[in-house]
Parts: structure tokens; C-alpha cells; sequence
């Protein structure tokens, strides 16, 4: 009896512990997103994975290099990205910039993630699976702007892939928090905690009734 109400109590803290599967909202419109979420931070690429330093003696020679290989996957502030091929620019936009080829898997521990986007080729539509959201947004050819895209998640972080037909430039990217963070557990927390109290219930009644009887 006492490894079932364990057991009980050790499911009640999963679900009350783990993340819910969060609901995915798509802004299109960057004003919509930045009124949507607190904490919004803007950043792209730096000048730091461009610069290459001779060896000693002539250590502090550095040379800026545009077109230079990135790590793949790369990790900025909160953000991962992966694809086939990243490549590092600094020759369109007004910052310096990620080229990804073959498509991007990408991932933040924030809950809201958005990017400024923009093709090397002749522009189109890219598609993109954030969790339950599958779409495309329209990006402009090189030298003609950026389109904004981004996702904010009910509960946990951000996880989803851009599929595209040639380079996708990745200009920024927007890391923030959704305002008015609740703990309030979603409908589906609840059933199985109201569940899994009226089961620790009839356990408790059951041993109640059980020591009765061998008292009496």
C-alpha cells in the first residue's frame, strides 16, 4: 500500500513539475510581437567570429574575414542553430549575418524567438514547423529587406525548423519572454491532479478501515 501511494504522489509530481506542451502563436508583424512579450533582447552575429589571428610572433595581427565557415551547430546567447552548411557574412545587411544552407533547425530556452530573415537568391517563400504551427512566410531576394517571423509558446521553449530553397539568411534574431508568465496548471494538469487525489483518498480510507478492524 505504501509503494502505491508513493507511486501516486511520485506521478502527481511529474505532472505538476513538467512543462506542458505549449501552445505556438505566430507574429508576423514585429510590433505585435515586441507588445506581446517583456524582456525582448536584439541581437545578431559579431564581429569576433570574422576576425582571424596569426600565430605568435605575430599574435596580434588580425584579419577581418567575410565568407568565413561558423560553427555548426552555433550557439548565440539563449539560441541554437543547425543546418547543412553556416557560413558568416558581412556584405548586404547592415550588420554582419549567418548564410544557413540546406535548411535550419533551430531551438531557444526563451519562450518567445523571432528573426529577421532575407535570401541570398531570388526571393520566396520559406516554410516553418514551430510545434503545432506549419507555415511559410514570404522572404525578399538579397539587398531588397527582411521579413520578421516569430513564435511565442504557452509554456516551455522553442523548437522548429525553416525549410528553404538555397541560403536563408538569418539577419537577427529576438529572444524575450511572454508577459503575465503564469503557474496556473493548463485543463488537462488538473483532471489528472483531481485524480490522483481521490486515488490518495480511497488509499487513505482503505488503510483507515483496514487498522479498524485489527483493533477491534
Amino acid at each position: 500500500m505504501r509503494l502505491l501511494t508513493k507511486g501516486i504522489l511520485g506521478s502527481l509530481a511529474m505532472f505538476i513539475t513538467a512543462p506542458a506542451l505549449g501552445q505556438i502563436t505566430v507574429y508576423r508583424d514585429q510590433g505585435a510581437f515586441a507588445d506581446a512579450v517583456q524582456s525582448l533582447f536584439v541581437f545578431h552575429i559579431d564581429k569576433s567570429y570574422f576576425l582571424y589571428c596569426n600565430p605568435p610572433p605575430d599574435e596580434d595581427a588580425c584579419d577581418y574575414i567575410d565568407n568565413i565557415e561558423l560553427p555548426n551547430p552555433l550557439t548565440l546567447n539563449n539560441t541554437t542553430i543547425s543546418a547543412r552548411a553556416l557560413v558568416g557574412y558581412d556584405d548586404v545587411y547592415s550588420n554582419q549575418y549567418i548564410g544557413a544552407f540546406g535548411g535550419v533547425n533551430f531551438s531557444s530556452t526563451t519562450q518567445a524567438l523571432g528573426f529577421d530573415l532575407g535570401a541570398w537568391s531570388i526571393g520566396g517563400d520559406v516554410g516553418f514547423e514551430v510545434g503545432d504551427q506549419i507555415g511559410d512566410v514570404f522572404v525578399p531576394s538579397s539587398g531588397e529587406g527582411t521579413s520578421f517571423i516569430g513564435f511565442l509558446s504557452s509554456s516551455g521553449p522553442i523548437e522548429g525548423s525553416f525549410t528553404h530553397f538555397d541560403e536563408l539568411d538569418l539577419v537577427k534574431f529576438y529572444e524575450a519572454e511572454p508577459k503575465g508568465i503564469s503557474a496556473v496548471p493548463e485543463p488537462g494538469t488538473w483532471g489528472m491532479l483531481l485524480i490522483g487525489f481521490a486515488a490518495i483518498g480511497a488509499v487513505t480510507r482503505r488503510r483507515s478501515r483496514q487498522e479498524t478492524l485489527a483493533l477491534a
